[in-house]
């Protein structure tokens, strides 16, 4: 059909054209690479992402969320979409040395000088120098993605809960941070006095600290209950959850 053409970046005589014809022709030879490199990818993903929103869609927090009355698209958009897209963001980081290393496979086809078709010419030719810049500009690359993940789920999860046991609130903040590099505040009595001494007596600790890990006997408590209570009930026709993430140490209870 000769809609695309099938090799180089750009047409002949394109360096004549205008800024505008250039970048338009440069993108009409990019259109097949780019369909070719991103079609498999976007398959994969997809299957990745169809499975997670099944799983989210049956957790109880989107029955709760049906159950106030919110509609079809608020629960699926504002509580299961927004849950199912955290292995995704930590799938993505990842993707991004393939992203932009290059395909041997496709530059070969399409007749393009790109970073994966150099490292492969570079390990034939035993350019030494050259394979080792590649090496580190690929590792570089998988280290940013992980920290462009990282950034993207420390800004999801903005108020998490653990419950947990008395004795192991320490072990659990010691994970968090040395795993995950998210900071908790431990909450019971001798913090929460110490809240309303620097804030005043109607402080509650539930709604003052975004990260929390506490123990299943201090939250029982009668007074204490009504205050997490009353931070954990989002305003009338609110969409958004009080939590963002919460985890019940079950194992040792």
């Amino acid at each position: 059909l000769n809609w695309f053409p099938i090799y180089g970046l750009n047409s002949p005589g394109a360096a004549a054209l205008s800024p505008g014809g250039w970048l338009l022709d440069r993108l009409w030879h990019l259109a097949m690479p780019l369909f070719c490199l991103t079609y498999g990818s976007f398959a994969f993903l997809s299957r990745y992402m169809r499975a997670g929103m099944l799983e989210v869609m049956r957790q109880d927090y989107v029955r709760t969320a049906r159950a106030y009355g919110f509609s079809e698209r608020v629960v699926v958009w504002k509580y299961a979409m927004r849950n199912s897209l955290i292995p995704i963001i930590t799938l993505l980081g990842t993707l991004l040395p393939a992203l932009i290393g290059g395909s041997v496979i496709i530059e070969t086809i399409f007749s393009l000088p790109g970073m994966g078709r150099l490292a492969f010419e570079a390990v034939l030719s035993r350019d030494y120098p050259l394979i080792m810049g590649n090496v580190a500009i690929a590792s570089l690359l998988t280290l940013a993605g992980l920290i462009l993940s990282e950034l993207f789920l420390r800004r999801r999860i903005q108020r998490a809960l653990i419950l947990t046991p008395a004795s192991l609130r320490g072990q659990w903040r010691d994970e968090m941070w040395e795993k995950f590099a998210l900071t908790f505040d431990l909450v019971d009595r001798d913090e929460t006095f110490k809240l309303r001494r620097r804030m005043g007596m109607d402080a509650n600790p539930w709604r003052a600290f975004s990260r929390i890990i506490a123990s299943y006997h201090y939250l029982r408590q009668d007074d204490v209950l009504e205050q997490f209570l009353a931070a954990s009930n989002p305003p009338e026709g609110s969409p958004h959850l009080p939590w963002d993430l919460l985890i019940v140490d079950e194992c040792h209870n």
